[in-house]
């Protein structure tokens, strides 16, 4: 019973600190610029074993709760820089609004460093068995 319980705390205390190693982690990276920190990260995990799998899962929950908190930090920041625009009396042309400039930036910074497209692989070639006479007719 005590053992169960220490196991349940110990579990929860090592979810808490992945979690904010992964977000110092993330931190990191979007300060630098750059997501190799990240990369070492998961790359060290993965190669460590299947073990680590619930480890990933936090720190890709992790990463999901942070860019929801951005995007919602950048939402509320444009909706101010609108509001006061308009406040001020100022009128911006359709497509040229902070959202539809932000999106557009955004969109010119994920096509400088893309990652190489997906392996696929060929398709299973499914045997069918022919008689003979069949393949003589084909040939």
């Amino acid at each position: 019973m005590l053992d169960e319980s220490l196991d349940a705390v110990f579990s929860m205390v090592e979810k808490a600190f992945m979690r904010l190693q992964a977000g110092d982690v993330l931190v990191s990276c979007l300060e630098k610029d750059d997501t190799a920190p990240m990369q070492k990260l998961v790359e060290g995990l993965v190669l460590a074993g299947p073990q680590n799998l619930t480890v990933l899962q936090e720190i890709l929950a992790e990463a999901s709760k942070r860019k929801s908190q951005m995007q919602d930090d950048l939402n509320q920041v444009l909706n101010e820089t609108e509001m006061n625009l308009e406040g001020y009396g100022v009128t911006l042309p359709e497509g040229r609004t902070p959202r539809s400039m932000a999106r557009m930036m955004s969109g010119i910074k994920r096509s400088s460093a893309q990652s190489p497209p997906p392996i696929t692989l060929p398709a299973r070639a499914v045997a069918i068995a022919t008689p003979s006479s069949v393949k003589k007719e084909l040939r």
